[in-house]
């Protein structure tokens, strides 16, 4: 997990976390999916979405997206 702050102000507004996950459908694994990233606002912690390569390179910069890619 990685803390998203402001580059000016340096307060936190997000987090870029790195999961693994299964889909799991009828109780059979259907596909194992690595190397998962989700974003979680800080505003709205409830709110959790998958999120693409790009929009982790963006947020958490290169550095993350390749140490858990």
């Amino acid at each position: 997990m990685m803390t998203v702050k402001n580059k000016k102000t340096a307060d936190t507004f997000g987090y870029c976390v790195s999961y693994d996950s299964e889909r799991v459908v009828n109780g059979t694994v259907t596909d194992p999916q690595k190397d998962l990233f989700i974003y979680v606002a800080r505003d709205n912690p409830l709110s959790v979405t998958t999120v693409t390569d790009d929009f982790i390179k963006l947020m958490c910069g290169e550095d993350f997206h390749n140490k858990y890619k």
